[in-house]
């Protein structure tokens, strides 16, 4: 048993901080031996990475940025399998029928408009993610996952 230098309180020899107080029990590069170098990401430029890219369907770049594969590989498929092929249908019907009045685009202007709105919606999840990032490893110094 160890004794709490800021309240007083006798607290398990094993613990890093006081469950009373919150107070450090030890130097935190005892605590933590493997802190990690990581670096924040900025918000702004993770945003921009997937904002730009998810405006024509290529989504979770952003997510790969900050280090949320999974979630950006999903996207990513997502856009490749669904969405890409939308406007790649668009692209090929104008190049091959000719733009033949604005009815030809009433058929695919609700998937237009959904694909920005999922870029769109993507773009601020990894703007919000690398904020929750920056806070945990400005804090604890690891990387959250």
């Amino acid at each position: 048993m160890t004794v709490c230098p800021n309240c007083g309180r006798e607290v398990m020899g094993y613990l890093n901080f006081c469950p009373n107080c919150g107070h450090p029990l030890r130097s935190l590069d005892r605590a933590y031996p493997y802190r990690s170098t990581s670096k924040v990401r900025d918000p702004r430029i993770t945003f921009l990475i997937g904002m730009i890219p998810g405006l024509i369907g290529i989504y979770g770049l952003g997510h790969f940025y900050i280090g949320k594969t999974i979630r950006g590989l999903v996207l990513f498929l997502m856009g490749v399998l669904v969405f890409n092929r939308i406007f790649l249908g668009l692209l090929l019907y104008l190049l091959v029928a000719g733009w033949g009045g604005e009815s030809d685009l009433y058929g695919y202007l609700p998937w237009l408009i959904l694909g920005a709105l999922v870029g769109i919606a993507q773009a601020f999840d990894s703007f919000f993610l690398s904020r929750k990032y920056n806070a945990i490893v400005t804090k604890g110094g690891m990387t959250p996952w």
